[in-house]
């Protein structure tokens, strides 16, 4: 029998190569809403399913783990990379409307959870790297 659980991804940020500027806004929404609407960068994923849960893992210097989780808020769709020289060569990217439920305070260097610390009610679930 195939495996019917709904599909989990792991979304990428490495603040070296993108700063997320807004990331302070980003979390002070969470805080007061409960949840943080944003745009991530797939990759060239072009099937993702709107309600996919994910969870953001920081790549890059200290502190690395899990920074954030919530649910994909639209299917992939194309639009300029994320990085400006990049797009200044006309390259793209594919994005999806992201929702987070949990996002941890990474800019001020603040610990993320390890991969020794995801909940093991995770564990069952199929992770797919997507870049």
């Amino acid at each position: 029998m195939p495996d019917q659980s709904p599909e989990t991804v792991l979304l990428a940020w490495n603040p070296g190569d993108f700063p997320w500027g807004t990331l302070q806004d980003e979390l002070a929404e969470a805080g007061a809403n409960g949840s943080s609407a944003y745009s991530w960068s797939v990759g060239s994923r072009k099937r993702l399913s709107e309600g996919t849960r994910f969870f953001l893992i920081r790549l890059g210097s200290d502190p690395r783990g899990i920074a954030g989780s919530g649910w994909t808020a639209s299917p992939p769709r194309v639009d300029d990379h994320w990085n400006r020289d990049r797009a200044a060569e006309g390259k793209t990217a594919m994005y999806v409307g992201v929702d987070f439920d949990v996002l941890e305070h990474t800019a001020r260097q603040e610990s993320c959870a390890s991969h020794q610390e995801i909940p093991s009610d995770c564990r069952g679930d199929r992770f797919e790297r997507v870049r």
